[in-house]
């Protein structure tokens, strides 16, 4: 583990709120073997590869797909029949989750294309100090039982802008990639000779994301916490 790594992980073990869960996936340097074993959640609900998502027609698609399967549907069917509704039932509802979370989506996209975030030892070398600096001070403030209930708004507006910020990144970066296929051909002009310049973008913008996505979510909990703690 780097320096930084270091530094993060005995900050976390001393703070009763801390957790290993702070690392977020970060990207590998070198592609999948293969992408085959991964199933494609787009497939799964018939929509078409792309990070941006017409989210009623994803919706209706789950809709139209849960009925389909609905166990009801096949009470007269085999064992075997019931068993494969069910398995279906149980992908479609996989699908959606995936999809219709953005970070969780491009993890996905990322997967499909053979350029999958795993966990490195050291997060520097993808997303620099700097970054990684400033996502440990606000998680440690969101963390801090004497951080303000204010303090604690201000900060998930300022953790909301900068997610959106980084959503409209990916957009435009995923945009520019071919998401069809299962695989991306190397050496394609990526700045380290092994991934296509906005795949690459695209890596780097998914591993921030998942960073804010964490201190969004225990933003929230912070402030149910403390309405919570207001109600009694």
């Amino acid at each position: 583990m780097g320096g930084l790594g270091r530094l993060w992980a005995g900050k976390l073990t001393g703070g009763a709120r801390m957790c290993g869960a702070l690392r977020a996936t970060l990207a590998a340097r070198t592609l999948c073997s293969s992408s085959a074993a991964i199933p494609d959640h787009f497939a799964a609900l018939g929509v078409g590869r792309s990070f941006s998502l017409d989210e009623a027609a994803l919706k209706a698609g789950y809709l139209r797909l849960m009925a389909e399967h609905h166990p009801d549907r096949h009470t007269r069917g085999t064992a075997t029949e019931q068993s494969g509704s069910a398995d279906r039932s149980a992908d479609v509802t996989r699908a959606f989750s995936v999809l219709t979370q953005p970070h969780r989506r491009a993890v996905h996209l990322l997967e499909l294309l053979g350029a999958p975030l795993v966990e490195e030892t050291n997060g520097t070398a993808l997303l620099g100090v700097e970054f990684l600096s400033e996502i440990m001070d606000k998680r440690f403030e969101v963390d801090d039982p004497a951080t303000t209930e204010d303090r604690l708004k201000e900060l998930q507006e300022e953790n909301n802008k900068a997610m959106q910020a980084i959503l409209s990144d990916l957009d435009t970066a995923f945009s520019c990639v071919d998401v069809s296929g299962n695989r991306v051909q190397k050496n394609e002009g990526g700045a380290n000779g092994s991934l296509p310049a906005k795949l690459e973008e695209a890596r780097i913008l998914t591993a921030k994301l998942g960073y804010l996505q964490r201190i969004h979510d225990v933003a929230i909990e912070r402030l149910a916490e403390e309405e919570e703690r207001r109600e009694h």
